[in-house]
């Protein structure tokens, strides 16, 4: 009888999809087409610390399994020679040879993104030249630093009614006031997202509720809607 192990991390952060993928995998796992494996055998670690992962993979490899599965659901970008995986709504990340070793016989599945990761976001960015003159050429380096996506932002979710006042839709105010009121050098629609919805939800006592469905790349690779 073998040992084994299964470590489920999923970044539910702004993505529906990874809460889902790591109860179906679970479930899988636990089927008998999946091997019937035990609830002791799978560990989920969602949106975990960086600390609390580290901590678990160090526990895990001095357990002696024989057999290791690691699943990653979420956010994720190219680094030179590995994966840079994103945990949390903190933006901690983890590269993915961190998590290689752990068997001799493993698998490593990583469900996100894989979009080229500049050597230095920040570096980048401090290229960019300060000067009101430039805030076009500005704008326009800081739009091409982020990942290709579809990014899809929705006033309500389905089934529900978006509302408006004098001073517009609540959705659409909220959205670009927070863009305006952001303290970010470069505010990123799911920064301004994140604000507006909450707001939105308050002002309508949870009538209604902004959808985003962004992509499972790094959160330095978002697509910016304002900066200062």
């Amino acid at each position: 009888m073998i040992k084994r192990k299964a470590i489920l991390i999923a970044n539910t952060h702004e993505l529906l999809g990874s809460a889902i993928d790591i109860e179906k995998i679970k479930n899988f796992l636990e089927s008998d087409r999946g091997g019937q494996w035990r609830g002791n055998e799978i560990q989920s670690l969602v949106n975990p610390r960086k600390s609390i992962l580290q901590n678990a993979l160090q526990i895990a490899r001095s357990e002696g399994n024989d057999f290791v599965i690691v699943h990653f659901s979420g956010h994720g970008g190219q680094a030179v020679n590995s994966v840079t995986l994103e945990l949390n709504e903190s933006k901690e990340t983890i590269q993915s040879f961190e998590l290689f070793g752990i068997a001799p016989r493993q698998v490593s599945i990583f469900d996100c993104c894989r979009g080229i990761e500049r050597v230095s976001v920040e570096a980048a960015y401090d290229s960019i030249s300060e000067s009101r003159s430039d805030i076009r050429s500005r704008y326009e380096a800081r739009i091409m630093i982020a990942a290709p996506q579809q990014l899809k932002l929705y006033a309500c979710s389905k089934g529900e009614f978006a509302e408006e006042s004098e001073e517009g839709g609540y959705y659409s105010h909220s959205l670009f006031q927070a863009a305006i009121d952001s303290p970010e050098k470069y505010c990123a629609f799911n920064t301004a997202h994140a604000s507006a919805a909450e707001n939105v939800r308050r002002m309508t006592k949870q009538k209604q509720n902004p959808e985003i469905i962004s992509g499972r790349h790094l959160g330095s690779q978002n697509i910016i809607i304002s900066l200062r």
